[in-house]
């Protein structure tokens, strides 16, 4: 029985993550525009991400228009205890780089202290290969909040499609922002 080239076996696979990526996109349109309430809306989001990308844990941090802080709108992960508002330091630190500058960050291998803030980090082991990658959120040209995610470490990432997929979720977000 033969499988075929590893050119076509690549192909296959490579094909095979754009159609979960495609799908996972779907999804959480379909959970943005469905949900009555925007913030049940974001976390069908975030369990979205972690079913199609196997996320170790994800946020959603906007922006409060009235106070300039920060709060964790939505928050969802395996390993992630019970989310609390981050007020104080995430501006910043590390990963609050997309809200301040509005770039991406892509951290490969994530030391404990540079992931997301620890009040809602529920890692038991530091010594995890963990990847952090964070998106801007964008309404009207203002930088209104991020979305981010922790993944296991895998070598053979590619980033640049990453990154692009998330900064689409979170233009998704932000349409839906404007609609709620």
């Amino acid at each position: 029985m033969s499988f075929g080239s590893s050119a076509q076996v690549l192909d296959w696979t490579h094909s095979h993550e754009e159609i979960s990526k495609l799908s996972a996109l779907l999804g959480a349109s379909q959970a943005l525009l469905g949900a009555a309430d925007f913030k049940r809306g974001l976390q069908s989001v975030l369990e979205t991400l972690s079913v199609s990308f196997g996320a170790l844990s994800s946020h959603i941090v906007l922006l409060n228009q009235d106070t300039g802080e920060i709060d964790v709108e939505a928050s969802s992960g395996r390993r992630l205890e019970r989310a609390r508002p981050v007020r104080h330091g995430f501006r910043e630190s590390v990963v609050g780089e997309p809200v301040r500058n509005g770039k991406p960050i892509v951290v490969p291998v994530a030391r404990p202290e540079l992931r997301f803030p620890a009040q809602l980090s529920g890692r038991s082991s530091s010594r995890e290969k963990v990847t952090y990658i964070a998106v801007p959120i964008s309404y009207e040209g203002q930088t209104v909040g991020q979305l981010d995610i922790e993944l296991e470490y895998t070598p053979n990432r590619d980033y640049e499609r990453t990154v692009t997929f998330l900064a689409v979720v979170g233009a998704m977000i932000a349409q839906a922002m404007k609609v709620h």
